[in-house]
């Protein structure tokens, strides 16, 4: 009997969803493909939004079936995006079903035009909700191109609450759509997490933070709408009433001055910023981490948080994020809080409530690691498969 074959296509190397390719691989009970219509990631290119030259490690390309498209260029990573060989590679490879991320690279649209084309299954990831504000007019596109898009798609995997209402939203029925997760390196989180006691002090000792003190991290690009800016207000209005109050801003970008100057204005507290940092290292700092803080006005579904929640750290997030629902890695009061976005006020509150109150803290990160230990089992070990038997492939 011929197993069956799955395209993955994709446009280059990204860190925390090659883990998952290298699982997915090692199954006995189909086959995969990786296409890359780009080499970014592999080879060295810079990230506007970090202001940095960023090459991943780990990718462990080896550990998986996979072919670069477009003589392995390094293209752009835009809509644009397009590869001229991708039919006849996928001709050759004669997949029973195409996995596609998203629609607005044209080398989606592409391999969704030849799975019609050829009559195979198509299955589709993405990250999109409807928490952020869009203008009228993308809405009105939208649901004209999207409701009519998605009726070819034979199936979803979703990664959350809110990944699955937008799919309702443009008519997609439940019985498509399969909850997975947002993947992360699995094998280097649960490293850590074994040595979580070890890396806490060791992190604790390098920056000269206390067992007392309550640290906090917040990890993402320095850009306006990652709003890293509405944590370090926060603290500035805790500032005379506390003084164990241990910020890391991990990451990079164009807002880094602007952010330095106004952690300069806290007195009593300690804000200390990190630069980019790959996820082995970042591990380091989620195992010290008290409170993880999401206070981005536009995040679809951060994998920082799915990384975090791993490391069994309570969550604070804005309410515009998509990683929260009572099914989801966030869950109001269970292991974490949602605030309004913006709301310095409110933000100031919960950091306040979180870091007097051990037991809560505690329970918040013991029900982390629940949660993501099951999303993660369902990306990395069941996701793919309930598709493929609901497509009568397996």
């Amino acid at each position: 009997m011929n197993l069956p074959k799955v395209a993955v296509i994709i446009s280059h190397p990204i860190q925390h969803f090659c883990p998952l390719f290298v699982n997915y691989a090692k199954s006995t009970e189909w086959k995969i493909k990786v296409f890359f219509a780009s080499s970014v990631g592999l080879n060295i290119y810079l990230d506007r939004d970090f202001h940095k030259e960023i090459q991943w490690p780990n990718l462990n390309l080896s550990h998986f079936d996979h072919v670069f498209l477009n003589n392995g260029e390094t293209l752009p990573i835009n809509s644009k995006l397009y590869a001229e060989d991708l039919e006849r590679q996928l001709n050759n490879y004669e997949p029973n079903a195409v996995l596609i991320f998203g629609y607005i690279q044209k080398l989606q649209r592409q391999a969704y035009k030849w799975a019609k084309s050829n009559k195979k299954k198509i299955f589709y990831f993405s990250d999109s909700e409807l928490r952020h504000h869009r203008p009228w007019y993308k809405k009105f596109v939208k649901n004209i191109i999207l409701n009519t898009y998605y009726k070819n798609i034979d199936a979803f995997l979703t990664i959350g609450d809110a990944n699955e209402a937008y799919y309702r939203s443009y008519g997609v029925p439940d019985y498509k759509l399969f909850r997975s997760a947002y993947p992360i390196d699995v094998q280097v989180f649960e490293e850590a997490y074994k040595n979580k006691k070890q890396l806490n002090v060791e992190l604790r000792q390098n920056f000269s933070i206390s067992d007392k003190d309550v640290v906090i991290s917040v990890v993402g690009k320095f850009v306006s709408w990652k709003r890293q800016i509405d944590i370090i207000k926060a603290i500035s209005l805790l500032d005379d009433k506390y003084d164990n109050i241990k910020l890391f801003i991990i990451g990079s970008g164009m807002k880094e001055e602007f952010l330095k100057n106004e952690a300069k204005k806290i007195k009593n507290n300690k804000i200390i910023f990190t630069d980019f940092t790959v996820p082995n290292d970042l591990s380091k700092y989620y195992a010290a981490t008290d409170i993880y803080i999401h206070p981005a006005e536009k995040e679809p579904h951060s994998v920082a948080i799915s990384e975090a929640i791993y490391m069994g750290c309570p969550i604070i997030i804005s309410d515009k994020c998509g990683s929260y629902g009572p099914n989801d890695d966030v869950q109001n009061s269970y292991n974490g809080f949602v605030y309004h976005c913006g709301n310095i006020d409110e933000l100031a509150q919960a950091i306040e409530h979180l870091s007097i109150n051990t037991k809560l803290k505690n329970y918040f990160g013991a029900n982390s690691r629940k949660i993501a230990l099951n999303s993660q089992y369902l990306t990395h070990t069941i996701g793919l498969k309930k598709v493929l038997i609901f497509n009568n492939l397996l």
